[in-house]
């Protein structure tokens, strides 16, 4: 390799300190996209809710639509109901404890500022290498858990979508129905 190409090489620190502000923003994203999902989840269930006691109370002479609407709402409320609880598992505080540099709830950031900024400054380069690489690899697996649980709530949704969409279609046809 010519001497020119590795003065674009990046260090182990410029390496953490990307890799970091990536998983952050990363988990960042993810959290945001699912309160933004669990919000509206919430809101539709509550109107599958509806949807479903008025299906049952107003029964028609299209009573097999009418039952068929029934069931689908009580689809969708259980497809939403796993979207919700898959949302709630990405923004749930992942917190993983270690006695280290970087953990804020370490021993070290009890301390004092004094006594921490003097811990810190009297560390071992080698030491806080170490805590920061383990920090990147707990980022990692944290970055992981959350998008896999926010796929399945993405796919929850999705499917609810689907089962709500056609439950106002059987809806729209029972009172074509009834209307005829």
């Amino acid at each position: 390799m010519a001497e020119a190409d590795k003065a674009f090489l990046p260090t182990h620190n410029e390496y953490i300190a990307l890799e970091r502000h990536v998983l952050q923003d990363n988990i960042t994203l993810c959290d945001t996209k699912s309160g933004i999902l669990l919000g509206f989840s919430a809101l539709v269930i509550l109107w599958c809710f509806d949807r479903l006691s008025e299906a049952a109370q107003h029964w028609s002479a299209s009573l097999f639509l009418m039952k068929l609407e029934a069931i689908l709402y009580g689809i969708a409320v259980l497809a939403l109901l796993a979207t919700i609880i898959f949302a709630w598992r990405v923004v749930k505080p992942r917190i993983r404890p270690s006695e280290d540099h970087i953990f804020w709830d370490s021993k070290i950031f009890r301390e004092s500022e004094a006594i921490f900024a003097s811990r810190i400054q009297c560390a071992a380069p080698d030491a806080l290498a170490t805590d920061m690489l383990r920090h990147l690899h707990v980022l990692g697996g944290i970055c992981r858990e959350k998008f896999a649980n926010f796929r399945r709530a993405t796919i929850s949704a999705q499917f609810s979508a689907l089962i709500v969409f056609m439950a106002v279609c059987t809806r729209v046809a029972a009172r074509l129905i009834d209307g005829l």
